[in-house]
């Protein structure tokens, strides 16, 4: 028997200064495509300019993408950072035109059309910077504000990946069920958005792992990420304790009459190796770190995209669960970052006293800088989650209390 597959379409708008993060929304499109294809019969259709478009002549270039894309797309992705873009004779850039169409959309369906707008924050290289361009992205971003668009910010690709996917999730459970109302039977009851395929079309690859089985791997990764973050901390304070030692033999040296430039250069060269060992530990757990959360947060989000498009539900008590374990991850996670900085801080305050020491410390503080950046983008997708969950934890009780009343 043909099994039908439902079509949500996404249409993806920014200036060229995304490309990277462009690749990111295909790639996590590619993903949630392979989950959702087989489990749950929904396909993602990904529509940008570069693969949507083709050479034609209209008012501009601008207006040949109009209407060759079109605007009947079900969730609209727009992305900003450095630039704003190029004019167009109706709007200040490209983007701009492409945001106020999917606005208008938006209202037209009365919100069943979805707007997802995102704004980098990475940092700007000197020389790029172009305070005319940054002025026009601020005035747009408060202007999505005015309307009444929640915008949200990420520090760099990676993040952007893992909280897109989360998002995406959260948006097709309404999707999908519009595209099965007769809200606008033009758009949803056509061919365009239901699809018929033969079991043998969708069913002859691996079995994928199930809502639970998803679950377990996410808390698996999370109860290891509390080991590794331990580690973490007895590698610092190793090291702290063998600075503060080295401290003491310094002064120790200064006091005596018998010192020598070869007992110093012999201190600062066994201080420089007890920091290089540091780098080569950290340089160990943190990718497993990275490994760990990002494992954890891509089988959540498989869990969550199978949890709001198949109807399962979780129990009251194990969304808790699941919040409180996400709570954990955070506060381990927030006393490591701040023993990290502190840490950091007081490394600044090593004298510039040989060429051997000045190199450890560099890449000491360079080691310390990646891992505070890693643990502060950890941390605002543990913010995501713990909303995210904690949404689904209120759906459920409205609906206990709902059955409670019938």
């Amino acid at each position: 028997m043909a099994k039908q597959i439902t079509h949500v379409s996404l249409f993806l708008a920014s200036p060229s200064d995304l490309s990277e993060e462009r690749q990111s929304v295909q790639q996590v499109v590619d993903e949630l495509n392979t989950l959702m294809r087989t489990t749950m019969s929904i396909h993602l259709d990904l529509l940008t300019w570069e693969t949507d478009a083709y050479p034609s002549a209209g008012i501009d270039a601008q207006d040949v993408i109009n209407n060759q894309i079109g605007s009947d797309y079900d969730i609209f992705i727009g992305m900003m950072w450095q630039r704003f873009g190029t004019p167009t004779g109706r709007a200040g850039s490209g983007t701009e035109e492409e945001f106020e169409r999917a606005y208008s959309r938006f209202v037209e369906t009365k919100g069943k059309t979805k707007i997802m707008l995102y704004f980098s924050s990475k940092p700007i290289p000197p020389d790029d910077i172009n305070f005319d361009e940054l002025s026009k992205v601020r005035s747009f971003k408060l202007r999505a504000q005015e309307l009444g668009i929640l915008h949200w910010a990420f520090n760099d690709n990676d993040s952007f990946q893992k909280m897109l996917k989360i998002h995406l999730a959260n948006q097709i459970k309404d999707v999908v069920e519009s595209l099965h109302t007769n809200i606008n039977p033009n758009k949803y009851n056509n061919d365009s958005n239901i699809e018929s395929h033969s079991p043998e079309d969708i069913d002859n690859t691996e079995d994928e792992n199930g809502y639970f089985d998803l679950l377990e791997i996410f808390l698996d990764n999370f109860s290891q990420i509390e080991t590794t973050l331990t580690k973490m901390g007895e590698h610092i304070e190793d090291l702290g304790q063998q600075i503060s030692r080295k401290a003491n033999k310094l002064d120790t040296l200064n006091k005596s009459p018998n010192k020598s430039p070869n007992s110093y250069r012999i201190l600062f060269e066994s201080t420089s190796s007890d920091i290089i060992n540091y780098v080569n530990l950290t340089s160990i757990e943190l990718p497993r770190f990275h490994d760990l959360f990002t494992n954890g947060i891509d089988a959540f989000s498989d869990a969550l995209t199978i949890h709001e498009s198949s109807g399962n539900k979780m129990e009251p008590q194990e969304l808790e669960e699941l919040i409180e374990s996400i709570i954990g991850t955070k506060v381990n996670i927030y006393f490591a970052s701040n023993s990290m900085v502190g840490f950091r801080d007081n490394v600044s305050q090593i004298p510039s006293a040989a060429k051997s020491l000045n190199r450890a410390t560099r890449l000491l503080k360079n080691t310390l800088n990646n891992v505070i950046t890693e643990f502060n983008n950890s941390t605002i997708l543990l913010d995501e989650l713990e909303k995210t969950v904690h949404s689904m934890l209120i759906r459920t009780q409205d609906g206990d209390s709902e059955a409670t009343l019938i």
